[in-house]
């Protein structure tokens, strides 16, 4: 093996310096984002397989680890939530007569923590984020003021299950491989509704003076109704063909007003009332949406191209950090990239001339979208463009109330059984998936399409990495550096270094990366101490989700970032006496629990 032809000319553990060096080169890659997080860590478990320190079958045992497993299953039946229940009805009873934004904040928080303390919270900022910027754009307020609050809200609801947040599962299965006590339900609900509470009144009384006010759009008019330049098809066999522009009701519409005549490449922009309407004629309207959209929709023989009558217009917006800005339509692709159509784009009211392919778009673009059923149902969040919002009822169709009656006392049946120890909460989850496809809820082609291969990586080489800091003693040297340098200011001083040490790395890497390093230092100092680990690994879990100085320190952060107009700043201003409120919260918790003062 290399491993043993180096150890001979060395007089020290070669596997200790290997993995040490490996740490840092993960650390270093993932802070700096050289490539994703899933690739840094799988380039680090390779290096440790080429050397011999860890075995292939110890990478491969990490595909049956249940806790990875349950994270997969948690996010599928999510998916599968969001896909055949009406969530924005939902909402619409929750937030119906709320018109005040400090009104709709405080409902908007308390719901999404309660939900993400049972559902995968990116999911629940996916669904809250359209319907936000919506309500917002509606009634002429800065999103700025409630996204930053979605998404810390779902972080902090986050905590108060075990099953709240994949980094607390992923936590519990480092653990449970380690043949530890496992994660009990009361280790998080005490703790995890405190901070949950605690975070609540601090956004709502005092982050909130803290968070800016951007203008996404620099109209406060177009905000409410934005214009769009929307180009009309007039069919062969329409019955305004051969009638003038006054004669069809085309110059003088409710809410929009023809601009130009598009006719064999020739641009009429200077026209008058009687001007005739031929076949084949593109018809340029500038106006708003909905009224045009109407009148396509008609049996004029008018129609909207790239956008048939079974298909649904969606409004999109360009965020901060997308990868269109600056790229023109065709070299956008969306059609094959996003399976949309572009119909037509908003910016500040400006007239966009010329053809639509040409454009460069630019960031804060408002797009429409003709997509179809199938794109809205398995539509997932994106850096590049955020649904924000449908101009129309589509035409998706919801399971039959008889389905959903059904599924919903399935879901009630095995969760109870799994709350009264009849079976596993990993064996629920597998009775709720098959209930979903048994009903036809779900279907093996959408799980294939959920299932996020990337996230699967990540998890899977953290834990292969995480044990091989224990297995080679790595974490055993690290942990006597902490134990010399805390343990004279106490067990306490301890615990609050491998919490801060979590606070730091979620802050700039992913929270489970920073579970996945600091876990194995937090285990030997309990080991070699003779100490209760759980307050140690509850201070790691607590601590990996304390992620509210950056945007890039959770992806629901980034999620936000974009449609929020925000930049870094505003997160380290709002974040910041979170972090420390958050912290002194769940830290005197686990110091009184576990009887450390």
């Amino acid at each position: 093996m290399i491993l043993n032809d180096l150890q001979t000319l060395v007089p020290f553990d070669i596997s200790k310096l290997i993995v040490t060096i490996v740490l840092v080169f993960i650390i270093f890659g993932l802070i700096k984002e050289i490539i994703r997080p899933s690739l840094v860590f799988f380039g680090g478990v390779v290096i440790l397989i080429f050397f011999g320190i860890i075995n292939p079958t110890d990478f491969m045992k990490g595909y049956s680890n249940q806790s990875i497993a349950t994270v997969v299953l948690l996010v599928l039946i999510t998916a599968a939530l969001r896909k055949n229940f009406a969530v924005e009805h939902f909402f619409d009873r929750v937030f119906q007569g709320t018109n005040t934004k400090k009104g709709f904040l405080i409902k908007m928080m308390t719901y999404v923590a309660v939900l993400s303390s049972f559902l995968n919270n990116t999911p629940v900022v996916a669904v809250m984020t359209p319907y936000v910027f919506n309500w917002c754009k509606k009634r002429g307020f800065s999103p700025s003021k409630l996204l930053i609050p979605l998404s810390f809200a779902t972080i902090l609801g986050g905590m108060i299950t075990i099953i709240g947040t994949s980094t607390n599962l992923v936590l519990n299965g480092f653990i449970v491989d380690n043949h530890l006590p496992a994660f009990s339900f009361t280790d998080f609900l005490f703790p995890g509704i405190l901070v949950a509470i605690t975070g609540i009144i601090y956004l709502y009384f005092f982050g909130y003076k803290l968070l800016p006010s951007h203008k996404i759009f620099s109209d406060e008019e177009l905000i409410q109704s934005p214009d769009y330049m929307i180009e009309v098809k007039v069919a062969m066999t329409s019955r305004f063909v051969g009638g003038t522009i006054v004669e069809a009701g085309l110059k003088k519409l409710e809410g929009a007003y023809l601009v130009e005549i598009h006719r064999n490449g020739v641009v009429l922009s200077d026209f008058n009332e009687h001007e005739l309407i031929l076949p084949e004629d593109s018809l340029f309207f500038m106006g708003k949406p909905e009224q045009i959209i109407q009148l396509a929709n008609g049996n004029s023989g008018l129609s909207l191209p790239n956008h048939g009558h079974n298909l649904e217009l969606v409004e999109a917006v360009i965020p901060a950090n997308s990868a269109l800005t600056g790229k023109t339509v065709k070299d956008a692709n969306f059609k094959d990239y996003y399976q949309a159509e572009l119909v037509a784009i908003h910016r500040n009211g400006e007239k966009l001339e010329g053809k639509l392919t040409d454009k460069k778009l630019a960031q804060g673009d408002l797009l429409l979208l003709s997509v179809d059923d199938a794109f809205l149902k398995g539509s997932k969040p994106s850096d590049d463009l955020y649904i924000i919002s449908k101009l129309k009822n589509g035409n998706i169709n919801l399971p039959s109330a008889k389905k959903l009656r059904w599924f919903t006392a399935f879901l009630i049946l095995f969760l109870c059984g799994a709350i009264f120890g009849l079976y596993s909460f990993f064996s629920a989850l597998l009775f709720i998936m098959s209930s979903l496809l048994m009903l036809n809820l779900f279907t093996f082609k959408e799980i294939s399409q959920e299932v996020d291969i990337d996230l699967v990586i990540l998890l899977v080489c953290a834990l292969t990495f995480s044990n091989a800091l224990i297995q080679t003693g790595t974490a055993d040297m690290i942990a006597s550096s902490f134990i010399k340098l805390f343990l004279p200011f106490g067990n306490i001083a301890l615990l609050i270094a491998i919490f801060a040490l979590t606070v730091f790395l979620t802050s700039f890497i992913t929270n489970v990366a920073a579970v996945s390093i600091v876990f194995p230092i937090a285990l030997a100092i309990s080991t070699d101490l003779s100490l209760e680990g759980t307050p140690f690994f509850l201070a790691i879990a607590f601590g990996a989700s304390a992620a509210f100085m950056t945007p890039v320190s959770y992806q629901t952060n980034w999620m936000v970032y974009g449609p929020g107009g925000y930049n870094a700043r505003d997160y380290l201003k709002v974040g910041l006496p979170l972090v420390l409120i958050y912290s002194f919260t769940c830290l005197s918790f686990i110091c009184l629990r576990y009887d450390m003062f």
